[in-house]
């Protein structure tokens, strides 16, 4: 194909003879895919320039009630490993919009860059998995010319519409699974960062953090400041100690990252899972190969956030300036134990 003419992913799936869905896991490096074929596509890709810088000038005029263009960062598009949520999400829209006759497009380079391309190219709707503060601005722009802005993840004061996981419900849920279980003593494990960023719940550094904790305090009131761990960039000392102390008889871990270093650390002091302590984490939907113990995770409701987005789209009227909370649901691992009586 020429690199004046017009590249969608359904173009890609048919220059390579593979299907929509070969194409996307090839090109968010996700399982399921040859690695011939997927050098195969990834040379495509890079052959025919594929890239936000001419964009452009491979755009036709027609169509543009059926054009949405995915902003992303270009060291996430080719991303290997667990995905996080929003790219998760990304992921699975991609698919599906081509599937309803969506023309899509990948955007890829700095932020503010492919938003300005945005707004030159004028699409039907922009989908990006997170929002910088300091390109808002860019961020009206394109909806007062009408583009539906959709973002995947919290936005204090969203431009378009966010579409995020209910952290908050979340952190209820997670408490009130253990507490139903009988423990009185939990503590939770987050990615912090250094302790005096985390010496009241106001100060947590993100508004994912902030929403799981006051979730779980909702359920669980006698959740305190000090009940809560930072993982200290991959040193988490201070959690370690709670740990082989067994200060807490249940945990919440926030992320895929912090369940696995605290699987390592109970591994260490031969602490058992749920006998010795019980655990639920935060994760996406992953397989349960992934962990090492295939415990108990709140997992983001995927397929609901898709049918959120998809009906944005098919919206006669398009809200803005709000947020959507997506569901989530409970996977069932290693279940959660009583606390053993001292």
């Amino acid at each position: 194909m020429s690199k004046k003419g017009t590249l969608t992913i359904k173009d890609i799936a048919a220059a390579t003879a593979v299907g929509l869905g070969t194409v996307s896991r090839a090109i968010n490096g996700k399982p399921g895919v040859k690695p011939e074929l997927r050098r195969k596509i990834l040379a495509y890709i890079e052959d025919v320039g594929w890239s936000s810088s001419s964009l452009a000038g491979r755009l036709n005029g027609g169509g543009k009630e059926k054009q949405v263009l995915f902003v992303v960062s270009p060291h996430n598009v080719f991303r290997s490993g667990p995905i996080p949520t929003e790219y998760g999400l990304l992921d699975l829209l991609l698919d599906r919009c081509s599937q309803e006759g969506y023309e899509t497009l990948i955007l890829t380079g700095r932020r503010s860059e492919t938003l300005e391309q945005c707004r030159k190219l004028r699409p039907f709707a922009v989908i990006q998995p997170s929002s910088i503060e300091r390109l808002c601005p860019q961020e009206r722009e394109l909806a007062d010319i009408g583009t539906r802005l959709i973002t995947l993840s919290f936005q204090k004061e969203p431009t378009g519409v966010t579409v995020h996981p209910d952290y908050a419900g979340m952190g209820t849920g997670l408490a009130r699974v253990l507490r139903r279980a009988g423990h009185r003593k939990i503590g939770f494990f987050g990615e912090i960062g250094p302790r005096e960023r985390i010496n009241s719940f106001d100060e947590a550094p993100t508004n994912r953090l902030r929403q799981t904790i006051d979730g779980i305090r909702k359920a669980h009131p006698d959740l305190a400041p000090e009940d809560v761990f930072s993982d200290n960039y991959g040193n988490p000392a201070r959690f370690e100690e709670a740990l082989e102390q067994r200060r807490y008889t249940g945990w919440i871990c926030s992320n895929w990252d912090t369940c696995a270093m605290f699987l390592a650390a109970a591994w260490r002091l031969k602490l058992r899972i749920p006998e010795d302590v019980s655990l639920i984490t935060i994760s996406p939907e992953q397989p349960s190969y992934l962990y090492p113990i295939d415990v108990n995770r709140c997992c983001l409701n995927v397929r609901s956030g898709v049918e959120l987005v998809m009906n944005l789209l098919s919206a006669g009227e398009f809200p803005i300036h709000t947020s959507v909370l997506c569901p989530h649901y409970f996977h069932k691992g290693v279940t959660v134990s009583r606390p053993i009586q001292p």
